[in-house]
Protein backbone atom coordinates (compact mmCIF):
# COMPACT_ATOMS: atom_id res chain seq x y z
CA UNK A 1 0.00 0.00 0.00
CA UNK A 2 1.39 3.37 -1.02
CA UNK A 3 1.67 6.09 1.62
CA UNK A 4 0.19 9.39 0.53
CA UNK A 5 1.56 12.73 1.55
CA UNK A 6 -0.75 15.55 2.63
CA UNK A 7 -2.53 17.05 -0.34
CA UNK A 8 -2.24 13.79 -2.30
CA UNK A 9 -5.25 12.13 -0.66
CA UNK A 10 -8.76 11.89 -2.08
CA UNK A 11 -11.77 10.62 -0.16
CA UNK A 12 -12.97 7.13 -1.02
CA UNK A 13 -16.65 8.04 -0.70
CA UNK A 14 -18.86 10.75 -2.13
CA UNK A 15 -21.90 11.93 -0.12
CA UNK A 16 -25.09 12.52 -2.08
CA UNK A 17 -27.79 14.98 -1.03
CA UNK A 18 -31.21 14.16 -2.47
CA UNK A 19 -33.42 17.22 -2.86
CA UNK A 20 -36.68 18.26 -4.49
CA UNK A 21 -35.26 21.19 -6.46
CA UNK A 22 -31.70 20.42 -7.50
CA UNK A 23 -31.20 23.63 -9.47
CA UNK A 24 -32.19 25.75 -6.45
CA UNK A 25 -29.96 23.67 -4.18
CA UNK A 26 -26.96 24.18 -6.48
CA UNK A 27 -27.63 27.94 -6.51
CA UNK A 28 -27.90 27.94 -2.71
CA UNK A 29 -24.54 26.18 -2.21
CA UNK A 30 -22.89 28.50 -4.73
CA UNK A 31 -24.18 31.64 -2.99
CA UNK A 32 -23.96 30.50 0.64
CA UNK A 33 -20.64 28.62 0.53
CA UNK A 34 -18.97 29.70 -2.72
CA UNK A 35 -19.33 26.14 -3.97
CA UNK A 36 -17.66 25.30 -7.25
CA UNK A 37 -19.74 23.30 -9.73
CA UNK A 38 -17.51 20.49 -11.03
CA UNK A 39 -20.22 19.15 -13.33
CA UNK A 40 -23.96 19.54 -13.71
CA UNK A 41 -26.35 17.46 -15.79
CA UNK A 42 -29.91 18.64 -16.35
CA UNK A 43 -32.46 16.29 -17.87
CA UNK A 44 -35.27 17.45 -20.19
CA UNK A 45 -37.70 17.59 -17.24
CA UNK A 46 -35.38 19.92 -15.30
CA UNK A 47 -33.96 17.29 -12.94
CA UNK A 48 -30.40 18.00 -11.84
CA UNK A 49 -27.39 15.92 -10.80
CA UNK A 50 -24.38 18.04 -9.90
CA UNK A 51 -21.03 17.48 -8.27
CA UNK A 52 -19.99 20.42 -6.13
CA UNK A 53 -16.87 21.27 -4.18
CA UNK A 54 -16.56 23.50 -1.12
CA UNK A 55 -12.93 24.08 -0.17
CA UNK A 56 -11.99 20.85 -1.93
CA UNK A 57 -14.69 18.74 -0.25
CA UNK A 58 -16.79 17.13 -2.97
CA UNK A 59 -20.41 16.06 -2.81
CA UNK A 60 -23.33 15.35 -5.10
CA UNK A 61 -26.65 17.23 -5.17
CA UNK A 62 -29.39 15.41 -7.05
CA UNK A 63 -33.10 15.74 -7.53
CA UNK A 64 -34.95 12.90 -5.91
CA UNK A 65 -35.83 10.01 -8.18
CA UNK A 66 -38.35 7.70 -6.50
CA UNK A 67 -38.04 5.19 -9.36
CA UNK A 68 -34.50 4.53 -8.06
CA UNK A 69 -35.53 4.70 -4.39
CA UNK A 70 -33.75 8.06 -4.07
CA UNK A 71 -35.99 10.28 -1.91
CA UNK A 72 -35.65 13.80 -0.54
CA UNK A 73 -36.13 14.62 3.15
CA UNK A 74 -39.41 16.39 2.27
CA UNK A 75 -40.83 13.20 0.78
CA UNK A 76 -39.80 11.04 3.74
CA UNK A 77 -40.50 13.61 6.47
CA UNK A 78 -36.95 13.54 7.84
CA UNK A 79 -33.32 13.64 6.84
CA UNK A 80 -31.75 11.47 4.18
CA UNK A 81 -28.22 10.80 3.03
CA UNK A 82 -26.49 8.39 0.71
CA UNK A 83 -22.84 7.37 0.53
CA UNK A 84 -21.46 6.20 -2.75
Amino acid sequence: MKNHSEGDFQAAFLPTLSVRNGAAAVDFYKKAFSAEVLFCITDPDGGVVAELSINGVRFIVADESPEYENFSPETLGGSTYEWG
